[in-house]
């Protein structure tokens, strides 16, 4: 079974990422969400994810979670998908600002869960 990616913000970072990760040659599914559908199917349209599910179903599935969210967009979207989240999932997240992100996980993410601030 591939590994499944799933990344939350189809805009022009987590859009070039996914296409950069379509390139891979190991078995990769690639699932989107954007809050804008139009943003999520200019994405499917384009290659930049495999597949365009809803929130709660393309985290509950997903071994890696890569946020691209804006900064006002981190807390409440933590807030959402921590339920959910499988087992020893990858959370991945692309925001400048690591301290709030830092607490933001301790209290909304799953203690198996593993958080990485990319600098």
């Amino acid at each position: 079974m591939p590994t499944q990616i799933t990344i939350l913000g189809l805009g022009q970072i987590g859009g070039s990422i996914g296409m950069a990760l379509g390139k891979m040659k190991n078995p990769l599914q690639r699932v989107g969400y954007d809050k804008d559908s139009s943003v999520a199917r200019a994405a499917e349209s384009v290659g930049a994810v495999d597949q365009i599910k809803n929130l709660t179903i393309a985290v509950r599935e997903a071994d890696i979670i890569l946020l691209c969210l804006p900064l006002g967009e981190l807390r409440e979207t933590l807030q959402k998908i921590g339920p959910h989240l499988k087992k020893n999932a990858i959370i991945i997240d692309t925001s400048p600002i690591k301290n709030s992100m830092i607490e933001w996980t301790k209290e909304y993410l799953p203690a198996d869960s593993l958080y990485i601030g990319l600098v």
